[in-house]
């Protein structure tokens, strides 16, 4: 850090003008607030150096913390390569006894409103956006044809029924006449309706291999999809997707349809609130969901990404982005296998590791097993836990074909890395299903004492918190619980009759300043 942001921060740190000073401390002083620990670092270097080089240059093109860049950009790798291969997890060389399993991964990304998601997905993404409006200018030319051709098969179909020719030379007409054309695909291979029905519908209409990118995880969560009547469908479709299992559908008006050969990744971002609901929720525990989401929670970055100048992007960077970029549309771009040449069914040849590569895979395997037993480090994760090999394999299988989609077989570095990145993920998993409900209160505390002082304020009100606080903090509920904390921790002064802003306050809480690293010191 420069002098400059040393000198920032410290004033940043001093009394505004009409701030209480911060040596006027209450008679015994503020009590420190619990926050949230963050875990380990995101080991960016596991992802081979495609998908680390472009982590780092988004990182430090943005505010994002580094493993949200990292996640984000290990969930569009895996997105673009999930139609290329199925990977082997047992490595056994008879086909008939092994199929794989596909390389689509689902990751939640827990963090804070502000981190920087949008931005960082502007660049995670640009690859597939850049590949998905290529593909949609190609298939309005194509759909277009395919109008017209059911326009034509349905005119004939109608010109052979009319006729007044034997039923017999009818049905040899009708025969030859084929079925309806099918319609192309769109080629959209991003999409954000997470309903059970927008899956299904994406599916019907965009393609085999679908890649769900939601920012705001509530539009998931929180919607009409996972209401208490959806809300089991959607996570029966998301589990069955991550093992590319058939689904069978039925809309009214379309009739039933048996949905094979389709690959879905998922990448979702979600507050800490919504986190600690769903991992409490009975659903997603009872119906295995969460043994196949990955979550990570990124450490801030808020309040250290200081400017001395305009932000210029580098010339490494950009040769970095250059190779993320080059590396995901040469995968897009890599000629897929289909079901009966039919574009909405994958049928993805099988790639295994080299002997030493699933021996690793054993080894780690077993790790986890001894660890999801009774008394073990992993068994208040046991479900996730359980998959860990499959997860690795997706992992290793996925940023290899990244570097190189054309491979045959996967090394034991390549294990190694699936391992890496698997277990980093593990960790956070048990990380954040320690969380408790009252930590996700001290995170609403937090934000609303961090907003408070930002305000350079000696006093607020009630109504000013509700108008113009944090939105997280703007119901009656989650404002009064947040001041009663902050009165409790002695940061909140309550007094009656206030000169604040000019005008007398019937009531207004003074804000005790605190010295530096009092209001965190848990952190």
């Amino acid at each position: 850090m420069t002098k400059d942001q040393n000198d920032l921060k410290a004033e940043s740190r001093l009394p505004r003008e009409g701030a209480v000073n911060c040596e006027q401390w209450h008679e015994e002083g503020p009590i420190p607030l619990p926050s949230i620990e963050n875990g380990a670092n995101f080991p960016v270097d596991a992802m081979g150096p495609t998908l680390a080089g472009a982590a780092r240059a988004i990182c430090s093109l943005t505010t994002a913390p580094l493993a949200m860049c990292a996640s984000s950009v290990l969930a569009n790798g895996n997105a673009s390569v999930q139609g290329l291969r199925d990977v082997s997890v047992f490595n056994k060389r008879s086909d008939n006894h092994d199929h794989g399993i596909p390389l689509s991964s689902n990751l939640i990304i827990v963090g804070n409103s502000g981190e920087g998601k949008g931005r960082c997905d502007d660049f995670a993404n640009k690859p597939i956006k850049d590949f998905v409006n290529e593909s949609k200018r190609r298939s309005e030319v194509k759909i277009r044809h395919y109008k017209d051709e059911v326009d034509m098969w349905e005119s004939e179909k109608k010109r052979i029924k009319s006729s007044k020719s034997p039923k017999k030379e009818k049905l040899r007409r009708l025969e030859i006449l084929g079925p309806e054309p099918k319609r192309p695909p769109t080629g959209a291979l991003l999409f954000d309706d997470a309903t059970a029905e927008g899956i299904i519908r994406s599916f019907r209409e965009d393609g085999a291999e679908l890649f769900l990118n939601a920012e705001e995880g509530a539009t998931v969560f929180s919607g009409v999809g996972f209401s208490a009547e959806n809300k089991d469908k959607f996570v029966s479709y998301m589990c069955k997707f991550w093992s590319a299992k058939e689904v069978n559908t039925k809309r009214k008006g379309e009739g039933s349809m048996t949905l094979r050969g389709r690959r879905l990744s998922v990448l979702i971002n979600i507050q800490y609130d919504l986190a600690i609901k769903l991992l409490n929720d009975e659903v997603l525990k009872s119906r295995g969901a969460w043994g196949r989401m990955l979550p990570c929670a990124a450490p801030t970055r808020m309040g250290t990404c200081f400017e001395e100048r305009e932000r210029v992007i580098s010339m490494e960077e950009a040769k970095s982005l250059e190779r993320y970029s080059a590396a995901l549309t040469r995968a897009l771009k890599t000629e897929r296998s289909y079901i009966n040449d039919n574009p909405f069914e994958l049928a993805p040849q099988l790639i295994r590791f080299e002997e030493k590569g699933a021996e690793l895979l054993r080894n780690f395997n077993n790790e986890l097993e001894a660890m999801i037993a009774p008394g073990g480090e992993f068994y208040e994760i046991r479900e996730l836990a359980r998959r860990g090999r499959e997860h690795a394999a997706r992992f290793a299988a996925g940023t290899a074909l990244v570097e190189d989609p054309e491979i045959k077989e996967l090394t034991e570095e390549d294990a190694l890395r699936g391992t890496i990145i698997t277990r980093f993920y593990l960790d956070e998993a048990l990380r954040l299903r320690g969380l408790s409900n009252s930590m996700i209160k001290y995170e609403n505390v937090h934000a609303l004492y961090d907003w408070v002082v930002e305000s350079g304020s000696s006093h607020i009100t009630y109504s000013e918190i509700r108008q113009y606080g944090p939105r997280r903090l703007r119901d009656k509920e989650t404002a009064e619980g947040a001041i009663e904390i902050l009165i409790d921790h002695r940061l909140f002064v309550e007094e009656q009759n206030v000169i604040h802003k000019g005008k007398r306050r019937r009531k207004a809480f003074r804000v005790v300043k605190t010295k530096p690293g009092i209001a965190s010191a848990a952190a």
